[in-house]
């Protein structure tokens, strides 16, 4: 984990000392969460994802499987609908519970 942490603080050209400035901590803090990091609180996750700059949905979602937490629910906002999406939800819009002419033709 702290390979993968270092891996990404590397790409992004950021030095220990600018991250941990990022996450709020000192950088002695930074070493401590390195030793620990398979063991790090959601919190401290949310501050790593957000000093890292972690805008692929795919990395952030690794950096939280890899420390055992649960990724926050998507914004609504953030959510596309795709055409599949929408075929789907025209089909159960189509669904309604309308009374059909046969039902209502043979009650006289």
């Amino acid at each position: 984990m702290a390979e993968f942490l270092e891996g990404l603080r590397r790409s992004q050209g950021m030095t220990k000392k600018a991250l941990a400035h990022g996450i709020g901590i000192t950088p002695r803090s930074y070493r401590n969460w390195l030793a620990r990091a398979s063991r790090l609180q959601a919190k401290e996750v949310d501050r790593l994802v957000a000093a890292l700059r972690m805008s692929v949905a795919e990395n952030r979602l690794n950096l939280y499987r890899m420390t055992g937490q649960l990724p926050p629910a998507a914004a609504v906002s953030d959510l596309r609908r795709t055409p599949e999406m929408t075929l789907y939800q025209d089909m159960i819009n189509g669904l309604g519970h309308r009374p059909s002419s046969t039902a209502t033709a043979g009650t006289t």
